[in-house]
């Protein structure tokens, strides 16, 4: 093509025909501008399809993450909300006017379970990958402030579980160490290391201080209803959020997942 071009403007030159040469030129430099516009408009329409691409792959993960995310929640949810049902049925047993200390003893002893599940994370690894290569930049500017604002709510909720969590586990750490309740259940990721004391686990509820073991038992019972009670709120409205954000995504961009 450049060969046929020169051999056209040589003619045109040989000619003296200036004026056709001088149009030639311009004709020339057009659609050289016209292919320079046409490789530019290709370029950007492969650079639009991969960035397209990867976007469709982040909102697929997106929301697989959410999904999964009120998934956890969910279950963390109705799991907690069970012990908290047994945990408030021991209250009352406790609290009745026939109530004695061997009641409290039995429950203490052979009812009470000290164990909950303390998993305390989100799944937000394509939230995180967004952020950590900048492609957070690929996505709508809703769906990034969106995301932006659950996941200051999701810190914001980790870190206060967190704190509770380790409110509870310290004074459950002396009750645990002073009575031994966990003879038969399951605890520390089902070891049965600490699975009886024999004949002194019956001698340490036989000469149990009464006074002290009722504030202590009743004491690590508030405590643990209060942090599985401020868990639950907090998850409960991470849930709310997540679930609202996974149906807008679904039914912006018509996803599958």
């Amino acid at each position: 093509m450049i060969k046929f071009f020169r051999i056209i403007r040589k003619q045109l030159l040989s000619e003296g025909k200036t004026s056709k040469y001088l149009k030639y030129a311009i004709g020339e430099i057009v659609l050289v501008v016209i292919g320079i516009l046409l490789a530019l408009q290709i370029n950007n329409w492969n650079e639009n399809r991969k960035k397209q691409k990867l976007k469709d792959v982040y909102i697929n993960a997106l929301v697989h993450d959410l999904k999964q995310d009120t998934l956890d929640l969910g279950l963390s949810i109705r799991r907690m909300k069970s012990d908290l049902k047994v945990l408030k049925q021991f209250n009352l047993r406790i609290s009745k006017k026939n109530a004695t200390i061997d009641t409290l003893k039995h429950i203490a002893r052979f009812e009470y379970s000290p164990y909950f599940y303390p998993d305390n994370s989100v799944n937000n690894n394509t939230y995180t990958t967004l952020t950590s290569t900048g492609n957070m930049d690929l996505l709508d500017p809703w769906l990034s402030d969106a995301l932006l604002v659950l996941n200051n709510n999701q810190e914001q909720s980790i870190k206060i579980i967190d704190v509770n969590i380790n409110l509870h586990l310290s004074a459950l750490a002396n009750y645990i160490q002073k009575y031994n309740p966990i003879k038969g259940k399951p605890f520390l990721m089902g070891t049965d290391l600490f699975e009886s004391y024999g004949p002194l686990d019956d001698y340490i509820w036989d000469n149990a201080n009464d006074i002290d073991l009722i504030s202590e038992f009743t004491g690590i019972l508030t405590s643990k209803g209060s942090m599985e009670q401020i868990i639950i709120w907090r998850r409960e409205n991470l849930l709310k959020e997540t679930s609202k954000l996974l149906d807008t995504i679904n039914a912006v961009y018509k996803t599958k997942e």
